[in-house]
């Protein structure tokens, strides 16, 4: 990227929390089996919203997240990075390239708590 460009460059600093990329282990359906795709991937966590709800009577809490990351082209909605410190588990809905500049990742992240 040239000095005055209007595109905003991923800033390094604030990817400080480590996730693990995981994808469904493939012909195993139950849902426990995830195989990890990298397990060093750095990234920024922003909350979006956060809501509750009843389902079938039971309590739920969800939030939703981006997690921004250095541009890669193996994520797939189907996947889920986690939180390996703190055990936390966040559903990818959806993910894009907010530059177009292949730079970083924005991924559109569900945690049900």
């Amino acid at each position: 990227m040239a000095i005055g460009d209007d595109a905003v460059a991923v800033n390094a600093g604030a990817l400080n929390h480590l996730f693990a990329l995981q994808s469904p282990t493939p012909g195993d359906l139950s849902p426990d089996a995830w195989t990890t795709v990298d397990d060093m991937v750095w990234g920024e966590i922003k909350a979006v919203s956060q809501r509750e709800s009843l389902r079938f009577g039971v309590p739920l809490s969800e939030g939703q997240f981006v997690i921004t990351v250095y541009w890669r082209s193996d994520v797939r909605a189907s996947y889920r990075m986690t939180e390996p410190d703190s055990d936390r588990t966040f559903q990818i809905l959806g993910y894009s390239d907010p530059t177009g500049a292949l730079e970083q990742l924005d991924l559109l992240v569900v945690e049900v708590l």
